[in-house]
């Protein structure tokens, strides 16, 4: 009987050590984020620093028409990276201090058609392709693609966005993780991004 407790005292404490050590998920869904002008562009948010992203509010006040078509999946914020935006520099997000280290694991996004003329933006096809880099290197440790494709043009309402779900070579510690797509006439819109920091 006492080895049967004491076994289950070292299981119980091997599962405490673990629940401890493990990272806990952030989940950045901008809603506490304040859009100061349209397109704002997004701080140092929940330890990381973003670039080529802005922020947009779909609900209430004035309604950026550029992601008024969209779902997005945590209102009433979501960031994207506008065609603008994207000429300056390949979106990306990266660690900053006191951690060292970023493991993300999923996100939602949708892209739409960025028009002046539009009085909304449609929602439309593209692929995204999101790569992961460890500190002081610029070579590619994990990769993966994802496309959007919108729903079909009876489609009544707002297009919902898709879930991304990142392979387990993105669990690795990265410094800086980047958003590619090439259509120069594409908006991405990104929400509800879920990550682990490490020192």
């Amino acid at each position: 009987m006492k080895a049967t407790v004491a076994g289950l005292a070292v299981c119980f404490a091997l599962a405490t050590t673990t629940l401890a050590t493990s990272p806990a998920l952030i989940l950045a869904n901008y809603d506490d984020l304040t859009r100061q002008i349209l397109d704002s562009p997004v701080p140092t948010y929940k330890y990381l620093n973003y670039t080529a992203w802005d922020l947009g509010n779909v609900v209430g006040g004035v309604v950026p028409v550029r992601l008024s078509g969209i779902q997005v999946q945590s209102p009433p914020n979501a960031i994207s990276a506008t065609v603008a935006s994207q000429l300056r520099a390949t979106p990306a997000f990266t660690v900053v201090s006191p951690y060292n280290y970023v493991s993300p694991y999923d996100f939602y996004f949708a892209c739409v058609i960025e028009t002046d003329q539009a009085v909304v933006s449609p929602p439309t096809r593209c692929t995204i392709t999101v790569a992961g880099f460890r500190r002081g290197t610029n070579q590619e440790s994990a990769l993966a693609s994802y496309t959007y494709t919108p729903p079909p043009k009876d489609f009544v309402g707002k297009a919902p966005m898709i879930h991304a779900v990142l392979p387990d070579s993105f669990h690795a510690p990265l410094y800086n993780i980047t958003v590619a797509q090439d259509d120069p006439l594409v908006r991405v819109v990104f929400d509800s991004f879920s990550y682990a920091l490490s020192k």
